[in-house]
């Protein structure tokens, strides 16, 4: 089951995309090498190549950008649905800490506060 998951996964979320993007950088920075140490004839060929990978590279990350929007106008959009909740995700405090006490400390605490200790006592 969870290979079937992953499988969806990454056919959906193009896992392959990202493994050719960082190669193509690798690429390129190989082919900024060899074009410094290349005669002039090959740095012709090797400029014809850096403009392929380059027009390349920036569809790639028009895409990537494309993809990072829409998830993020999809995140918005879901906290409009509720109104009430957005307002009061607004207005109140996010709510965080430790819990530091015992469980002795707390019985105590709880005994004192909600018990009576007239409650045996006639009216």
């Amino acid at each position: 089951m969870g290979d079937l998951i992953y499988n969806y996964g990454a056919q959906r979320f193009r896992e392959e995309e990202a493994t050719t993007h960082s190669n193509q950088i690798q690429e390129r920075r190989q082919l900024k090498k060899l074009w410094r140490k290349a005669s002039k004839e090959e740095k012709e060929g090797i400029d014809v190549l850096q403009v392929e990978l380059k027009d390349r590279l920036s569809s790639l990350k028009g895409a990537k950008k494309q993809r990072r929007k829409r998830t993020v106008t999809v995140q918005v959009r879901s906290a409009f649905k509720d109104p009430f909740t957005f307002v009061k995700s607004l207005y109140t405090e996010v709510r965080g800490g430790k819990f530091l006490t015992t469980k002795n400390d707390l019985e105590a605490h709880l005994g004192e506060a909600l018990s009576d200790s007239q409650q045996w006592v006639s009216i």
